[in-house]
């Protein structure tokens, strides 16, 4: 069940999304919701939503830019299956490098480089960049 967007959300973000199977469509956004969780930074589980944040204990506007990075990940895996990449260009592979704007991943496998996040998601994370935690080194 998604959590931090809905169909609505996407239907709203995404010109001319036309759903067709409602449970397949909330799988691809949990799924988007997933990616996105992965770039909100060093945040334990909530044991309610099981992602990083409970957009209920947000704002309203933090939570509707969180909803809008997932509906930008979702244009983006349906955009992958419509150029013919499809999300297997992107699923169980190990990566080893994120960088850039675009969220350019480098993989271990050394195989094309897919972009794991839509061009979109880091505009729409950017009002919550005081909120994302940057993973931190202990010092010595």
């Amino acid at each position: 069940m998604p959590v931090y967007a809905n169909a609505a959300d996407c239907t709203d973000y995404i010109d001319g999304l036309v759903i067709d199977d409602p449970a397949s469509f909330d799988r691809l956004i949990a799924r988007a919701e997933r990616d996105v969780d992965g770039l909100l930074g060093a945040y334990p589980r909530d044991a309610t939503t099981g992602l990083k944040w409970d957009p209920t204990r947000l704002y309203a506007w933090q939570a509707d830019a969180l909803a809008r990075a997932v509906a930008a990940q979702v244009e983006y895996l349906l955009a992958l299956d419509v150029v013919g990449a499809g999300a297997s260009a992107i699923i169980g592979r190990q990566a080893t490098a994120v960088k850039g704007p675009d969220f350019e991943v480098t993989y271990a496998d050394g195989g094309s480089t897919v972009a794991r996040y839509g061009p979109k998601v880091g505009a729409e994370l950017g009002p919550l960049r005081e909120l994302i935690v940057r993973n931190a080194r202990a010092r010595a």
